[in-house]
């Protein structure tokens, strides 16, 4: 089932803008597919509530897939536990903040999907 506070594309990857999720039978999920968003061409779609679009079996590239929201952060890495990095929006900058008054063990780089941290390399 899906939920109404995430936003949804295509599993192609075309952006869907959701019109209705309480519309009438098997395919109560409405929505608009943004085919060429450039040449403002779209078209009108429809899902169950699982996201799989008209012929209700998964695999189409038309079935609705969460767009993952994707942020990634640096942080220097000290071995004193009195000294804590803040979170960096570049490696550039986090480098570019290093202490000299501390010991600099490196430099991180955090993904986090959704929120949930997914990946932790050393850069």
């Amino acid at each position: 089932m899906l939920d109404i506070t995430k936003k949804y594309q295509t599993r192609e990857g075309y952006p869907v803008r959701i019109l209705a999720w309480d519309g009438p039978g098997q395919y109560p999920i409405i929505g608009i597919v943004e085919v060429d968003v450039g040449n403002k061409e779209s078209r009108l779609e429809t899902w169950t509530t699982d996201g799989y679009c008209y012929n209700g079996l998964p695999g189409s590239v038309d079935d609705l897939v969460p767009i993952i929201q994707v942020r990634v952060v640096y942080r220097n890495l000290y071995p004193s536990t009195n000294f804590m990095s803040p979170n960096f929006k570049t490696v550039d900058a986090a480098k570019a903040s290093i202490s000299g008054s501390h010991s600099y063990d490196g430099t991180i780089e955090l993904t986090f999907h959704d929120n949930k941290l997914h990946e932790v390399k050393l850069v």
